[in-house]
């Protein structure tokens, strides 16, 4: 039953995969001098999966990833945020940088046979650091974010990854 499980957290991977590569093949991606507010991308990290962005205003959005989580609970992991950006907060040379926080909510559900009870849910508060390039279409990303499980018992958990995202 875990080959199983296995072989479909793979496919699972490989249908997202293409998918990102075939709406990144099909689209028209906005002007750099005018990207659009939804971004599409990956985050590599824990989770490692696809990643999503819709900016409503310049100071918030909500994101979104659909990933493989392969910290202390491996399994599949869905996570949603509402996000506060704030500009500016440091520059390299004419880059500037600037950080998120927000709040969401996490549901993962582990890969572990010998726990009675594996899926997880609670809420989610990630802050990190992210940078347009002046206002291209190509957004890199840091976050780390702390989740308390709350379903089926009540415990820490940590989420950390590296992203990028094109908007269009």
């Amino acid at each position: 039953m875990e080959k199983t499980m296995r072989k479909w957290s793979i496919r699972i991977v490989v249908v997202a995969m293409s998918l990102l590569v075939g709406t990144f093949g099909g689209v028209e991606f906005a002007r750099a001098d005018s990207p659009g507010p939804f971004g599409l991308g990956i985050i590599i990290g824990d989770p490692t999966g696809l990643s999503g962005n819709y900016r409503l205003s310049q100071q918030r959005s909500i994101d979104a990833a659909v990933a493989w989580s392969f910290g202390h609970h491996r399994g599949f992991e869905i996570h949603s945020d509402y996000l506060w950006h704030r500009a500016n907060l440091f520059r390299i040379e004419r880059v500037a940088f600037d950080w998120h926080y927000g709040v969401g909510a996490r549901l993962i559900n582990v890969e572990d046979r010998n726990l009675s009870e594996r899926t997880y849910f609670g809420p989610r508060i990630p802050i990190g650091l992210s940078t347009d390039f002046n206002k291209s279409t190509f957004e890199l990303f840091g976050e780390i974010a702390m989740i308390m499980n709350l379903v089926p018992a009540t415990a820490l958990d940590l989420d950390f990854g590296l992203g990028v995202r094109v908007y269009f």
